[in-house]
This record gives structure tokens, C-alpha cells and sequence, in this order.
């Protein structure tokens, strides 16, 4: 059987969220690896899920298959043993030396080249060169639309399609290699083709009950005719698109099956 060798083959991380330095040295390196394994979550966006389940993540620690990988992976990286204290310590001690060094090292070793930057989170925007510096790689924008309807909602429906679209050519013309949606999270998947006159009727809707984010009513038809916008926009500009499908749901019912288990 043939096989394919790709050990040396230069990697482009897909999506990644960044983050500033002094956020990452705020945090205590004790219990770094229960925030990466935190019900499937992980660094700077682990700590907005449900602190009670911090116990019940913590239980899982010594078993899963990431962290068990990811401690021996990085004592291999750090020369250490591969415990859980000798790895926090050697992990603290790295960091602290040279944030950037640390995490460059940990890039190359993997031969990542760039890094694809999801700019949704957390908001406002790091810019790409502040967080470039902060890891010592090349970043991607990849830009996202959700951030732009709440920029541009408030007004008109018209002003905020227009406010959208001018997002879009910026964002493009700045440099952004991809355009983003969650619209899973906001209103589902199963997205529609409304008219101009029927997303305009539902924004009054929408406007009217305050805007709330996970609607499936008037918001909906509006979410999903900026979206057949946003995708017109990125065939114009031939640029990349990523459309995140995990459902807020499907995470709840996880949280409530942890919860049940702490009960229990």
C-alpha cells in the first residue's frame, strides 16, 4: 500500500480567535488543561461557560484522550515528565520566559505557517498585526457578519443592509481572506431565500421586540437574506467562506447531561 509522507508539509491553522498577551499571562497556568478540555471548548473562550461545571470538567482530566495526549505531547515539547505538575510547571516557566518564543516554538514544531484569524471574538477586533506579533506567525483575516448586523442594526432595514455590504468591501479591501457566519447559533441552519420587501416587513419585527439574538421568528428572514448577501459579496471577491454548524442546543443538552452527572 502507498503511502503519503506529510511530516514536513507547511500547515495553515484554520480558524483560531486571538488574543492579547496580557490576557494570556492573567491566567493561572494551574488548570490550563481542564480550560482545553472544558466541554469542548478551550483557552480565553472556556471561561464564558457555566463555572459549575468547572468541577465536573476538572474529573475528566486525568482520562480524556486530549488531555492524556496533550500532556505527552508537551512534555515532549518541554523536555519534562509527562505529569500533569511537571508539564504545568514547565508550561508556566516557558511562558513566563517569552510569551511569544513559547508559542512560536509550539507553531513550528507543528510547521504552522499562518494562522486563519476569526475576528467574531472576542469583540472589538484585535487587530491581525497585534496578534501576528503576539504569536510570532502570519494571520489571516477571516471576518465575520454577525459582528456587523449588531454594528448596523437600529435604523433602517435599508441602512443595515447597506452598512453590511460596506463591511464586506472593507473587510476585503483590508486584506480579509474569508467571510464568517454563525447564523447556526442565531437562527438555524435551514436558511431561506426572502425577498428585499419581506426581510424589510420582518427587521420592523425584529426592531420592534428589541432585537433579541437567538430569534427564529422576525429575525430570521433578515439573518438569512444578509447571508445570500454576504455570499454574493464573497463570490464578487472570490474569497473563502466558513459557515460554523454546531448548535447552541446540542451544547446545552451537553451541560445538562454534565450537570445531571455532578448531581448524581
Amino acid at each position: 500500500m502507498e503511502t503519503v509522507d506529510l511530516s514536513g508539509v507547511s500547515v495553515v491553522d484554520a480558524h483560531t480567535h486571538p488574543y492579547r498577551l496580557e490576557d494570556l499571562l492573567s491566567k493561572d497556568s494551574n488548570g490550563f488543561d481542564t480550560r482545553i478540555t472544558f466541554m469542548g471548548e478551550s483557552f480565553l473562550s472556556s471561561s464564558k461557560l457555566d463555572p459549575a461545571l468547572a468541577r465536573v470538567a476538572e474529573g475528566y482530566v486525568d482520562s480524556t484522550v486530549l488531555a492524556l495526549v496533550l500532556r505527552r505531547w508537551l512534555a515532549m515539547h518541554l523536555g519534562c515528565e509527562p505529569t500533569r505538575e511537571a508539564v504545568t510547571a514547565a508550561r508556566d516557566a516557558a511562558l513566563r520566559a517569552d510569551p511569544v518564543a513559547y508559542t512560536k516554538s509550539l507553531l513550528e514544531a507543528e510547521h504552522v505557517e499562518a494562522v486563519l484569524s476569526d475576528e467574531g471574538f472576542p469583540q472589538p477586533p484585535i487587530p491581525p498585526g497585534e496578534f501576528g506579533a503576539a504569536i510570532g506567525a502570519t494571520v489571516h483575516r477571516v471576518t465575520r457578519l454577525e459582528p456587523w448586523i449588531v454594528e448596523h442594526r437600529g435604523s433602517s432595514f435599508d441602512d443595515l443592509v447597506q452598512g453590511v455590504e460596506h463591511e464586506a468591501r472593507t473587510a476585503a479591501d483590508q486584506g480579509s481572506v474569508a467571510y464568517k457566519t454563525i447564523i447556526a447559533y442565531r437562527s438555524g441552519l435551514d436558511v431561506t431565500a426572502p425577498s428585499p420587501a419581506e426581510a424589510s416587513v420582518a427587521y420592523e419585527g425584529w426592531r420592534g421586540a428589541g432585537f433579541p439574538e437567538r430569534d427564529r421568528g422576525s429575525a430570521k428572514p433578515v439573518r438569512d437574506f444578509l447571508l445570500h448577501r454576504l455570499l454574493e459579496a464573497q463570490s464578487r471577491r472570490r474569497a473563502a467562506g466558513e459557515l460554523d454548524t454546531r448548535f447552541e442546543g446540542a451544547r446545552d443538552r451537553q451541560r445538562d447531561d454534565a450537570r445531571h452527572d455532578n448531581e448524581q
